[in-house]
């Protein structure tokens, strides 16, 4: 056998290789496609939603130990229906969209329990990064979670009393596969 032809052969075992290895990797991997995500701020009665969303997530339903969920929003995007207060929660007592402009999370880790997937992980607002879980449902094509957490523990203090900045998160991911 030729030296040329040797190397031919080495070339496609090669390539047939990397790409067995890339086909293993995606395989059951679905991506989230678009994202509608609620808050609702509890002590005032104050619900809307965040939009601008942003995903690098690689989900893996059937092996949710490789799965990294992972996003951002804009805040520009934030609105409870109220202009004022909406251009209020921007500015920088609160939200300072100027200097903070999008709002990241970042799984550590993704677990399956029941029908449920527990996602834990960073969320990072103003500057603030603090771990934050989310428990999410599969329900057909997207899958729906839920967290809480407290506004003022990063830096968006509304009420002086740390209890009454309790914030409940939504979130709705429409996945499709790859």
């Amino acid at each position: 056998m030729s030296k040329d032809l040797t190397t031919k052969g080495s070339l496609l075992l090669l390539l047939l290789l990397l790409t067995s290895l890339h086909s293993y990797q995606v395989i059951g991997q679905v991506t989230i496609e678009r994202a509608s995500i609620t808050i609702e701020f509890v002590s005032k009665d104050v619900s809307g939603s965040i939009e601008g969303f942003e995903s690098n997530s690689r989900i893996f339903p059937g092996s949710p130990e490789r799965s990294v969920l992972e996003g951002s929003v804009a805040v520009e995007t934030l609105e409870t229906g109220n202009f004022l207060r909406d251009w209020s929660l921007k500015k920088s007592k609160y939200f300072n969209e100027d200097e903070f402009p999008r709002i990241y999370y970042r799984s550590s880790r993704i677990d399956k329990d029941g029908d449920s997937y527990i996602v834990e992980g960073t969320l990072s607002m103003k500057g603030v990064s603090r771990p934050l879980t989310f428990r999410f449902k599969a329900e057909d094509d997207k899958w729906v979670g839920e967290a809480e957490l407290y506004s003022s523990d990063y830096g968006v203090q509304i009420r002086s009393d740390r209890k009454k900045n309790l914030v409940k998160i939504s979130l709705s991911f429409y996945l499709s596969t790859s």
